[in-house]
């Protein structure tokens, strides 16, 4: 599902395809192919190998030391991103901006009750759905290292950590 939802930027058609639901993504696909960027698929090619390639020298030569993929590959493409100018004629590969040089200032969320009654619904969704995903991860790791999960203190956590990062 998340990767389906992420081809059209895989593609470069993410302002061609910007409010397209995910249903409608593969059938506005064809119908927009002259849309897509072939730099960017390239690119998009290129990470997924790596990452890939990548996870497979770990298990194979680094079994107890794991590299981050992902880490690895968002550093390299970034630089050179920077040191090309893809995001300019003739790439044109859709970048998102500028990174911040510090952290934004810690301060009390800001919200209305009409925000509130906006996004309850949808932040209740999220909120099950990320702490099924964070259990069924870290069951697997503790399975795979032999420990006990506290489902409970895990829900904790992940509430506290939310909620600290809200004052970001």
């Amino acid at each position: 599902l998340i990767m389906s939802s992420q081809v059209k930027y895989l593609l470069g058609m993410g302002k061609v395809l910007n409010r397209v639901s995910l249903p409608m993504l593969f059938l506005k696909i064809p119908e927009n192919w002259r849309s897509i960027n072939p730099f960017t698929v390239v690119c998009s090619v290129l990470c997924i190998a790596m990452m890939i390639s990548l996870k497979s020298v770990n298990q194979k030569y680094f079994p107890k030391f794991i590299i981050p993929e992902q880490l690895v590959v968002a550093v390299l493409f970034t630089s050179v991103s920077a040191a090309l100018s893809l995001s300019s004629a003739p790439y044109s590969i859709e970048c998102l901006g500028s990174l911040a040089t510090s952290l934004p200032a810690f301060e009390a969320p800001h919200f209305a009750m009409a925000t509130v009654r906006l996004l309850i619904r949808p932040a209740l969704i999220t909120a099950i759905i990320s702490y099924m995903v964070t259990i069924s991860i870290v069951q697997s790791f503790a399975a795979k290292h032999q420990y006990r999960v506290d489902p409970t203190q895990e829900l904790i956590a992940l509430g506290a950590a939310n909620i600290v990062g809200s004052f970001f």
